[in-house]
């Protein structure tokens, strides 16, 4: 650290007001105080996690810190946090989401009542600084586990970062009561797909002159029946006039672990004479 940076804690999903660091703190400990309004906000959390970022004056902003944790226990007695199942050591991977939502469970099987609602309440800080935010509302049907699915962009959106993640319940007479604040680290790198095969494409190069090609994407494990594979052929033409053609396939039972085919036209090659194409294939999403 530096004069002039500023250090961001944030007190388990809360943030505390940010520090300038003094010429006089370079290279040693530096205090932050936590208001007992941050504690409160917090909620009791055993344990509570800490973390910091440093921003500079140009405003670059680190990775987050390690974490700490303490026990944080104000008077207020609040829900039970939520249970994310891919959350080891309170660490999620995007290679163990991969494609599909991700599970957040919340144990109705005691003091719940059927028809009571929960609202479930996520928010992601990126490295960057980037808030993600998520909610959903759900009637309890039945007491047991009550299972909330977050949408797959809303978590490769997430990534890196710190995710908290509570719920708030609204009893059948209009009173509601929240749960302590559940914070994990998503971790890794949005996932790829292998790129798309044109078929008839020599070298890197495509004859012009073609009726129609075929281009394959896969094959992945990834790929779901019931997912969507949206193919882009896209290019410029000899004199920088774009052109653009999409078209998609959803994966039946015969597709899963099959390399997925897409017909090219001549309407679609000739344009591009002399020019340049690109094929992506859109991250595979769900229906």
């Amino acid at each position: 650290m530096t004069k002039g940076d500023k250090l961001k804690l944030c007190f388990h999903g809360i943030a505390v007001t940010p520090h300038t660091v003094l010429e006089s703190e370079v290279g040693s400990d530096i205090s932050v105080f936590i208001t007992p309004e941050n504690i409160r906000d917090a909620g009791p959390a055993d344990p509570a996690v800490l973390v910091y970022q440093i921003e500079d004056q140009v405003e670059n902003v680190s990775d987050f810190s390690e974490r700490t944790t303490v026990v944080s226990d104000p008077a207020n007695a609040w829900l039970d946090p939520v249970f994310v199942p891919l959350a080891d050591d309170d660490l999620v991977s995007l290679d163990e989401v991969g494609f599909d939502d991700l599970a957040v469970q919340v144990i109705t099987s005691s003091g719940f009542a059927r028809g009571e609602k929960l609202l479930l309440r996520w928010a992601a800080t990126t490295q960057s600084g980037e808030v993600v935010e998520h909610s959903e509302e759900q009637p309890i049907t039945r007491l047991g586990i009550q299972s909330f699915q977050i949408p797959n962009p809303i978590v490769l959106a997430s990534a890196c970062g710190q995710v908290q993640v509570d719920y708030l319940r609204t009893k059948a007479d209009g009173k509601q009561d929240r749960s302590e604040i559940y914070i994990f680290t998503l971790q890794g790198k949005t996932l790829r797909l292998p790129a798309p095969w044109i078929t008839d494409a020599v070298g890197g190069t495509l004859d012009p002159a073609l009726s129609r090609t075929v281009v394959l994407c896969g094959p992945d494990t990834r790929i779901k029946k019931g997912f969507r594979v949206t193919l882009t052929w896209a290019g410029t033409s000899a004199s920088g006039r774009p052109h653009l053609y999409q078209t998609y396939r959803d994966v039946s039972d015969q597709l899963v672990g099959q390399a997925i085919a897409f017909s090219v036209t001549a309407k679609d090659i000739a344009p591009l004479i002399r020019g340049r194409s690109m094929s992506p294939m859109r991250p595979v999403m769900p229906l």
